[in-house]
C-alpha cells in the first residue's frame, strides 16, 4: 500500500519538499519499480520483463530485436488456408529468451496447446527456428528475459 501525505511545518515550500521525500521513502520500501524476477510456469524459469532491464535481447545483431526477428519471421513464415478454415490474421507469441540466448517456452497468449489451430502450430513451429538471439542484461549480466510478441499477418490475394 502506498500512503502519501503533507506534514505540517508552517511553509508549503518544506511541505512539498518532505512530502517528494516521504513518497520516495514510502515507494522504496514498497518494492514499486524494483525489478524482481517472476517465476514461468511453463518454462520453469525465473524471468524478468523487458522494463526491468539494462538491455533487452538482440537478434541477429540488430539493436532492435523486432527488426531482424520480423525479418527472419516473415522470410520462414508460409501458410495457406483451406476452403473450410476460419481466416486469422493475429498470432499472440510468449516466450522465452533464456541466459545463453536460446528461444524457449514459445506459446500462443491463452490458450492450450490442444486449443490451437494449424494456422497457429505453423506460427509457433516458425518462430521455434528463430534461433539466432543474444540474451537481455541485467547488471551487465544475462539473465531470462520474457518477451510478448503479437505478430498481425497481411493476406494478399
Amino acid at each position: 500500500m502506498i500512503v502519501t501525505g503533507w506534514i505540517g511545518l508552517g511553509r508549503r515550500s518544506h511541505n512539498s519538499f518532505l512530502f517528494i521525500i516521504i513518497s520516495l521513502i514510502i515507494f522504496q520500501s514498497c518494492g514499486v519499480g524494483k525489478s524482481i524476477p517472476a517465476y514461468d510456469r511453463y518454462t520453469s524459469l525465473f524471468v524478468y520483463k523487458y522494463q526491468f532491464l539494462e538491455e533487452m535481447p538482440s537478434y541477429a545483431g540488430e539493436k532492435m530485436w523486432v527488426n531482424g526477428f520480423m525479418k527472419e519471421f516473415n522470410l520462414l513464415f508460409s501458410y495457406s488456408f483451406d476452403k473450410n478454415e476460419q481466416l486469422q490474421t493475429k498470432l499472440d507469441f510468449i516466450f522465452v529468451i533464456d541466459k545463453e540466448g536460446n528461444l524457449v517456452g514459445a506459446r500462443i497468449r491463452g490458450k492450450k496447446v490442444s486449443e490451437l489451430s494449424s494456422f497457429e502450430m505453423k506460427g509457433l513451429n516458425t518462430l521455434c527456428l528463430c534461433q539466432k538471439w543474444s540474451p537481455g542484461k541485467k547488471h551487465s549480466k544475462p539473465v531470462n528475459v520474457i518477451v510478448s510478441c503479437p505478430i498481425r499477418i497481411e493476406l494478399y490475394p
